[in-house]
């Protein structure tokens, strides 16, 4: 096929070297021989060029007019040189493996007389791949997606009959060449959605601007190359990370003397978050004949965190918090009646509209849990943590008894008061804080929505349930002794 392709274009241009090589009196029989000999020539340089083995080598040298001979540098990443002796190309290409070069395009000039020899410039695509000693693959196509154009003299001998390169330049039709000093990137799975910043020098398939995110381009083989001369912190960036939906994990990169760019993840498995929480209403379950009854509870605290990476966004770890509540309850009862002899002679008797009265409460809390957070979109988690709580009480208070009520004096009439029982007019009032336990408990469920608003900082929106184990508040600890009703009052006080 290549003999076939060569031979088209080469006939096509008898004529031009015909019409020169009459004034020099040369024969029909040499023109043809000198045409088919520069013909072989290049199909020779196309074929060595891989240079298999050591006899392959020596032949490719044998095309050249001189050993020493100064050729284009068309190693890709080797050297930054653009011209090199021909033996020093050699010897470099030859350490490498699986190599395969391509001529494309091929073009000639008009023959014309240099030094007494005839000569012709031939131009040609040529693509070359090999696999260095490192393993890392290379290709003009993957490295620059365009290939070398290589402009070549050559110089036809009718003594010998044969034709020999006697310069071998070439270009990248403004391209730079890849620099020596890049570096490799191995792809692994978790790189799949790298963004790099790619600097002004190729990296595969053309420019990139320093400021421009964009996917590094892995070859089939699996390698990345990376431009020389800018920090390794400055040939990535973190947008559309996986862990940038993870405030826990890092990256940070590191050049090796291979030439290879280590990236490396770090897990934070740390965290400390604050939170406030509140349950306004409903907070405590309550039990008895009571017409009304309300509660309200808040806590704030911190929680410490110590989480590990399951893979696909998934994080697991126990978590522990401590914090303070605040507890507000309201309970009344209505229609209520009772009456009492107060003296030997008399009875006093009561008649309840409204009977009420509010409790606060402060307790130091502590949790202990598991939490799982789930990313499932970028910046965006699910939060799901469930465990216990344990109360310790650090103040109980219970506030006046508020009610609307008729008061019957027996032999005297009947009084109708509305106000306040004020404590200290209470004779039972039952001592709140002594009938609280010392160390309810509680199982704890809550499952939230994060978003990541800086690298380390989240900010969750959630819902929670509380189910306790045992009573908070126990009124059995303190019967009403010899009292058989809540409220009795001094007649010094209020009559």
């Amino acid at each position: 096929m290549m003999k076939k392709r060569f031979l088209l274009l080469f006939l096509s241009g008898m004529m031009a070297v015909g019409n020169i090589l009459s004034a020099q009196n040369i024969t029909d029989s040499e023109k043809k021989r000198m045409s088919f000999a520069l013909l072989e020539t290049i199909e020779k340089l196309e074929t060595l060029s891989s240079l298999s083995d050591a006899d392959q080598a020596n032949e490719y040298i044998s095309l050249f007019s001189d050993s020493d001979v100064m050729v284009f540098n068309d190693l890709i990443g080797v050297s930054d040189v653009e011209m090199m002796p021909l033996g020093e190309y050699v010897s470099c290409l030859r350490r490498m493996k699986n190599v395969v070069v391509r001529f494309s395009n091929v073009e000639r000039s008009r023959p014309y007389i240099d030094a007494g020899s005839l000569c012709v410039k031939v131009s040609f695509d040529k693509t070359i791949s090999y696999i260095d000693q490192r393993g890392v693959h290379y290709s003009t196509d993957d490295v620059y997606g365009r290939p070398y154009r290589i402009t070549a003299v050559f110089s036809y001998d009718d003594f010998d009959g044969s034709c020999r390169i006697e310069s071998f330049n070439g270009c990248l039709n403004g391209v730079s060449t890849l620099s020596s000093e890049h570096l490799v990137l191995k792809k692994k799975r978790w790189h799949e959605d790298l963004k790099f910043r790619k600097a002004e020098v190729p990296v595969r398939k053309g420019f990139y601007d320093m400021d421009e995110c964009a996917e590094l381009d892995f070859d089939k083989v699996g390698f990345g190359l990376l431009p020389a001369g800018a920090a390794a912190e400055d040939w990535y960036c973190m947008q559309n990370m996986p862990w940038d939906w993870d405030p826990d994990k890092s990256l940070s990169a590191e050049a090796g003397a291979d030439g290879f760019l280590n990236l490396h993840t770090k897990t934070r498995h740390m965290r400390l978050k604050a939170y406030n929480s509140t349950a306004p209403a409903g907070a405590y379950h309550m039990e008895g004949e009571l017409d009304g009854r309300i509660s309200v509870g808040n806590e704030t605290g911190v929680e410490f965190r110590y989480m590990f990476n399951l893979g696909n966004q998934i994080n697991i770890g126990a978590l522990v918090s401590a914090g303070v509540s605040y507890s507000y309850i309201d309970v009344s009862l209505k229609d209520f009646r009772y009456s009492y002899d107060y003296t030997t002679s008399a009875k006093r008797a009561y008649d309840f509209n409204v009977f009420g009265q509010k409790f606060h409460t402060v307790d130091a809390v502590v949790s202990l849990g598991t939490a799982m957070e789930y990313a499932f979109a970028r910046r965006w988690s699910l939060d799901f943590a469930f465990g216990c709580k344990a109360y310790y009480n650090i103040y109980a208070g219970a506030g006046d008894v508020y009610c609307m009520y008729e008061v019957n004096h027996t032999g005297k009439g009947t009084d109708y008061i509305k106000g306040h029982f004020k404590k200290e007019t209470v004779v039972n009032a039952v001592d709140f804080k002594s009938c609280i336990r010392t160390l309810p408990l509680s199982l704890i469920a809550k499952l939230g929505l994060a978003v990541s608003i800086s690298s380390s900082s989240l900010l969750t929106f959630g819902l929670g349930f509380e189910q306790g184990l045992n009573d908070y508040y126990q009124s059995e600890l303190i019967p009403f002794k010899s009292y058989k009703y809540p409220v009795m009052y001094s007649t010094k006080s209020l009559m």
